[in-house]
């Protein structure tokens, strides 16, 4: 049985992290691959859903972020401006921009319009690569976090940096705003988790996870932190 576009880009999000690849296709045989669809030239490291679902966005190490169309199964975009890998991708709340972010040397967060295609904002601040990006519900404002151990607050609309925080002693992975946008959580390889006042930029809430032992001869690779993933 032929499976449908969206069925192809399914397999692309389960697939595209560890090969830059995607199995697709059918067969009566279970589990045979028939037929496979090049995602990116490098692996993939971020993928993100539109808010309609119509959409999914695509971060490499080839340096580009691609959009594809769901419903047909095929790009609409390459966005591909940047020196280093792409990691982290993130749709606004109206679907309407796309925040991607490098791990390379620009360490640099860009805001596309989708409906052109276009780049409309280019933030800098960082300086070291960025790992994770959230929009705040109002799709005003963005968050960006990273290897410098930091997290930055954007106001899009200006293409400027409204706050710095700063509590973590290790690479931050991880970022994500509260549903009314007054909160913000961010994580860490510090085994941390930081609840920032996101208006005042003032640490809130401090959740420490208990450190384990180091394991001989290192952690297995799905242990790794995000400084040892780095590309």
């Amino acid at each position: 049985m032929k499976k449908s576009p969206r069925g192809r880009l399914m397999s692309l999000v389960i697939f595209a992290a560890l090969m830059g690849t995607c199995g697709c296709g059918g067969s009566t045989n279970r589990g045979q691959q028939t037929s496979t669809v090049q995602a990116h030239a490098l692996p993939v490291f971020g993928v993100a859903f539109s808010p309609d679902g119509k959409r999914l966005a695509t971060a490499s190490g080839d340096r580009s972020v691609k959009v594809w169309d769901l419903e047909k199964g095929e790009q609409v975009f390459i966005l591909n401006q940047y020196k280093g890998a792409v990691w982290a991708v993130a749709f606004s709340p109206d679907g309407k921009r796309l925040a991607s972010a490098s791990a390379g040397n620009d360490s640099i967060v860009k805001v596309w319009d989708l409906e052109k295609g276009q780049e409309v904002a280019t933030l800098t601040g960082h300086t070291n690569g960025v790992e994770s990006l959230a929009f705040g519900p109002d799709g005003q404002r963005l968050a960006s976090a990273g290897f410098d151990k930091t997290v930055r607050v954007w106001d899009v609309e200006k293409g400027q940096e409204v706050l710095t925080l700063k509590g973590h002693s290790d690479v931050v992975t991880s970022v994500a705003f509260s549903p009314d946008g007054k909160r913000l959580a961010s994580a860490s390889d510090d085994h941390t988790v930081i609840i920032w006042d996101a208006e005042k930029g003032q640490e809130v809430l401090n959740l420490e996870g208990k450190r384990d032992r180091v394991q001989p001869g290192g952690p297995p690779p799905w242990q790794k932190t995000a400084r040892e993933r780095q590309p």
